[in-house]
């Protein structure tokens, strides 16, 4: 605790030489330091909750197990460790206060740990996730669905999903950041894993043990943007930047300026996708995947002349497609990937 150097008005002497605290004035000054998360109660399956200095652990004997928190923030002096009992395991972490999760400090797990905060989730530059996968989502899930392994989120929110520090998985896990908005500045890594960054209201997953099968977006959003202007890397895996269901025209916006690769390895074929159906997507940067597939599905089609392309088939496939500058598709032909143009009228 820090206290204020005023005196003045801390103290009463009373009749009897008895001094009375002023609680009133004291409580006004003191600061209170604490680790971060606070207020975490156990809503369903079995953890423990400790606390000690900067550390907070989170110990848990069952597969799966549910907490509500009051706020689920990490200071960048403090680590939370969630000790599950295998890489198959869950940990869904719900905030219900009503401040942003920001994560600042160490997040370890040696399975998966999932946060839901309709409040928004930020990792800041000083953040460290090493886990066997991880979602961050502004979305709801309740956990009756939770514990049937009906994972179908939803939830009106607003507020967006942002990385700007250091996501990791262990080979084969995945990393999931969905909300109306969704931004990579930071560096994701998931080898032999998968990797989707996804705008959406709706949206299922189905998962393998530590391994996502695949993420599917049952609702859109008006406007949604998804943005990379980071490194993803998913070798011998899959990169995903998606907005919108496939059966939906709305105007989301997929941008890519940054590193996006997914490169063949051991034999399993990397992928990067870049998806906003009846949206907008807008090529850049550098997108690799050595003799894998590139994908850039929208309505509408923009690519930089200066993007870097390496795969062994790159499709395109927009409505229809004006070529104006074909700097960047020379680019991409000379590095020896196939370029495949698919529209609506062929």
């Amino acid at each position: 605790m820090k206290f204020k150097s005023d005196f003045s008005s801390r103290f009463r002497i009373l009749k009897g030489g008895k001094i009375s605290l002023m609680v009133s004035a004291l409580l006004g000054s003191v600061t209170l330091s604490v680790a971060s998360p606070t207020a975490g109660v156990v809503t369903s399956g079995t953890a423990n909750i400790s606390q000690s200095g900067n550390t907070t652990n989170i110990n848990q004997s069952s597969n799966k197990a549910t907490i509500n928190w009051q706020d689920f923030s990490i200071k960048s002096n403090e680590t939370v460790n969630f000790n599950q009992p295998n890489k198959n395991s869950i940990t869904l972490n719900r905030v219900v206060g009503n401040e942003k999760s920001v994560i600042d400090g160490a997040l370890n797990a040696n399975g998966q740990v999932w946060i839901l905060n309709s409040n928004g989730v930020l990792f800041n530059k000083t953040a460290k996730v090493n886990t066997a996968g991880i979602v961050a989502t502004t979305k709801e899930l309740s956990d009756a669905d939770f514990n049937a392994g009906n994972y179908n989120f939803k939830g009106d929110s607003k507020a967006s999903v942002i990385n700007l520090g250091t996501i990791e998985v262990s080979n084969s896990g995945y990393v999931v950041l969905a909300s109306n908005e969704v931004k990579n500045q930071g560096t994701i890594k998931a080898v032999k894993g998968k990797v989707y960054l996804s705008g959406a209201d709706k949206y299922s997953l189905n998962l393998n043990g530590n391994s996502l099968v695949s993420l599917s977006v049952k609702k859109g959003v008006l406007d949604a943007l998804v943005e990379n202007s980071g490194t993803v890397i998913a070798n011998g895996g899959e990169i995903y930047l998606s907005t919108n269901a496939v059966n939906e025209l709305l105007k989301g916006v997929v941008n890519n300026t940054g590193i996006l690769e997914a490169n063949s390895l051991d034999g399993v074929t990397g992928k990067v996708e870049l998806f906003a159906h009846g949206g907008e997507v807008q090529v850049g940067g550098t997108i690799k995947a050595k003799d894998g597939f590139v994908e850039t599905s929208g309505k509408k089609f923009s690519i930089d002349k200066n993007t870097n392309i390496k795969a062994k088939t790159w499709l395109i496939d927009p409505t229809n497609l004006t070529v104006n500058d074909a700097t960047a598709y020379e680019t991409a032909l000379g590095n020896g990937t196939d370029t495949l143009i698919k529209t609506d009228n062929a």
